[in-house]
This record gives structure tokens, C-alpha cells and sequence, in this order.
């Protein structure tokens, strides 16, 4: 925290800060709890196209907001990592999101991946280019996807679900407005999990009801490579949410991660709770928890108040993990733990907490 004023001349808000952050300096220590990462790739920043350098920062941006109010954990790697022999190991989900630009090196590096057990989410008009921003006769790794052919959308795209579990959780459209899409033909191995209307600003319900619908293309699809899965989304999915989020966007997401690999903690609890995890080496679990309503407004559109309403009931679930004890690291209140020992009740959180846990050894 800063500020451009002397410090001397606002103590309130420096004793408010360090006040706030001085208990939660016990718990900083130990390593990130894995799941997810996204690649943000500075290569495809450089090289994509001058125009295209402040979508792939909205793009990296709108792939947090995601994070954080799906509420799942979350890192980050660069280029150098996804090169790398092995260097992904680390991490259960990799989102590649758009990275156009991209290396033979980083390609092999990715196949293993997926080959050996990873989940890849790519988008759009991955891999079209070298990491030097030179196009590729053909894409990089659509003969390993199985993807046949490419053409450009026109308009706005709208995916409708067709996987039932996906339209049981999330309904059956998802807009994804004007970020960029690519409408993809996949192989015969491929799972369609949602078509795409490309459509404008046509009457398209009248068209609909009228026996004259769209086009539908694989707009979403996933395909099995060894012992792990990769799941392709025509549209840049995460400059989609920062430019325009909603609520459909982080149902479907979350709903379209955990359905191939379950998170190793989730969090149940309105959109503005952030959820950040670190392992402690003893084997426990440092859960903190922010109640930060700034994070649901479009990013860029900062609103001051200083009204602060408690969150009720929150439910931490670590499925396949038994808890043997759960406090808070504040205060030392604790938690109650389900049965199962599975699932943690928070009654009430008003700014931040640190839930400890203690596993079953």
C-alpha cells in the first residue's frame, strides 16, 4: 500500500491499514495451493499485432476476475515456464487462453502436458503464429487438436449449451460479446459441449421463432489426449468477462474447470469473497478470505464508498481431504467442521480472515 501523500499528514489510514494486515503477516509463509494458472505470455503481447498488446493485458485481467469469483486458486506462469521440459508439472489446469504466439518448444512442452495428465483451455486463434509473431502456414497445434478447419467470426457470438451438465449448472446461453472468435471444425474424437450463433444486431428471436435459425458451429468442444484433456473455446473467453462480466460467465466457467478436474478447495459464497490459499510446513492449510466488494465492478470502473456489509455463511469444501480441526487464525474462534470432515462453515465474514486447517494425518 502507498500513497502520494506524506504519510505523516494521514495517519488515520496507515494506522487503519497496518491495523488490518498486521495479524495476517503470521500466515504469509508456506507455498501456493495449485490448481490453476494462466499463461500470460509476453510474446503474444509484443508480437500479436500493435493493436492487440492492451487486449492481451485485459485478457490476463479478465482470466483473475474469473478466478476470483469462481473461487478457485489461481497462479500464473510466463513464457519461460511453458517451455520449459517439465515446467508444468506444478500446476492440475493450465489456461493458454489466446496466446497466439508460440514456439515449437512451447508446443511439445504443452502436448506432454496434456499427454501426461494436464487440463489445457485454449481459445480463439492460439498457436497461429511463431513466438517472433510470424504466422504459421498452419496453426501450431491444430494437427494435434484435430481441428480441420478455421474461418473468422463476423458479429457477436453466443454460445448455447449442449452438454446436459453444463446446461443443468448454467442454463442455455452464454454471450460472449465482441472479443475476437474463431469457428472451428474439430475431429470425430471431440466432445461438442456448446454450438455458437455467430449473429449482429438482426431481429435473430424473430428469425428463431420463425423456423429460421442461425447457423450453430462448435463454438465449445474438449478432446482427450493421453491421460489428460483439452478443451477449446472459440471465443476469447477471458477478455470477453473483463470487457463484459457477468454472472453466466463465471457459472460457466467454474462449471466447465471442475467438471474435468476438481479443485483441491472451493469456495461457496457471493462473487465478492476472495479465496487464497497457502500450505504451511507442517501440512496445514492457511485460508484467507477477503470480503472485497470492489472486485465485482468492471475493472476500471473504481466506485469510493466506505459501506462494508458482512457475508454470512460461507462453506469451504476440500473434497477428497478430511479436516481435523478448523479455527480462525485471528482469534482463535473455531469452525465447525462437517462430519464427513470435508466441508467447513464460516458464519460471518465482515473484511478478512484466516481460516486455519488441520488435516487428518
Amino acid at each position: 500500500m502507498g500513497s502520494a501523500t506524506d504519510p505523516r499528514l494521514v495517519p488515520e489510514p496507515y494506522a487503519a491499514a497496518q491495523e488490518t494486515t498486521g495479524p495476517l503477516m503470521l500466515y504469509r509463509d508456506g507455498t501456493p495451493v495449485e490448481y490453476a494458472d494462466t499463461w500470460v505470455s509476453q510474446q503474444t503481447q509484443d508480437f500479436y499485432g500493435r493493436t492487440q498488446a492492451a487486449p492481451c493485458w485485459e485478457a490476463w485481467h479478465g482470466a483473475n476476475e474469473l478466478y476470483l469469483q469462481a473461487h478457485v486458486p489461481s497462479s500464473v506462469v510466463f513464457d519461460e515456464n511453458v517451455a520449459a521440459e517439465h515446467g508444468l508439472d506444478p500446476y492440475p489446469v493450465l489456461l493458454a487462453g489466446n496466446a497466439a504466439c508460440m514456439s515449437r518448444a512451447q508446443a511439445r512442452e504443452l502436448q506432454r502436458y496434456v499427454e501426461t495428465g494436464g487440463i489445457l483451455l485454449a481459445c480463439h486463434n492460439i498457436g497461429v503464429r511463431d513466438e517472433m509473431g510470424q504466422p504459421y502456414v498452419k496453426p501450431l497445434l491444430d494437427a494435434w487438436l484435430g481441428i480441420r478447419g478455421r474461418t473468422c467470426g463476423e458479429a457477436n457470438p453466443t454460445l448455447e449449451l449442449v452438454d446436459p451438465a453444463l446446461r443443468q449448472q448454467c442454463g442455455t446461453w452464454v454471450s460472449q460479446y465482441k472479443s475476437g472468435h474463431t469457428l472451428t471444425v474439430p475431429g470425430d474424437d471431440a466432445t461438442l459441449l456448446a454450438s455458437v450463433t455467430d449473429h449482429g444486431w438482426e431481429p435473430w428471436d424473430d428469425r428463431e421463432r420463425e423456423g429460421k435459425p442461425k447457423p450453430r458451429h462448435p463454438g465449445v468442444w474438449s478432446v482427450k489426449r493421453g491421460n489428460g484433456t483439452v478443451i477449446y473455446v472459440g471465443a476469447d473467453l477471458f477478455l470477453a468477462h473483463l470487457r463484459s462480466p457477468t454472472t453466466a460467465h463465471v457459472r460457466f466457467f467454474k462449471a466447465l474447470l471442475t467438471a474435468v478436474r476438481t479443485p483441491p478447495i472451493m469456495l461457496e459464497g457471493p462473487l465478492q469473497v476472495t479465496l487464497n490459499v497457502r500450505a504451511h510446513d507442517d501440512g496445514s492449510w492457511f485460508v484467507h478470505l477477503h470480503n472485497a466488494p470492489g472486485t465485482i465492478w468492471r475493472y476500471g470502473g473504481y466506485r469510493d464508498s466506505s459501506e462494508l456489509v458482512a457475508v454470512q455463511d460461507l462453506e469451504l469444501r476440500l473434497p477428497g481431504r478430511q479436516v481435523r480441526r478448523a479455527y480462525s487464525g485471528l482469534n482463535g474462534t473455531p469452525f465447525r467442521v462437517s462430519s464427513a470432515g470435508d466441508a467447513i462453515t464460516i458464519p460471518s465474514l465482515y473484511r478478512n480472515e484466516v481460516v486455519v486447517l488441520r488435516f487428518v494425518s
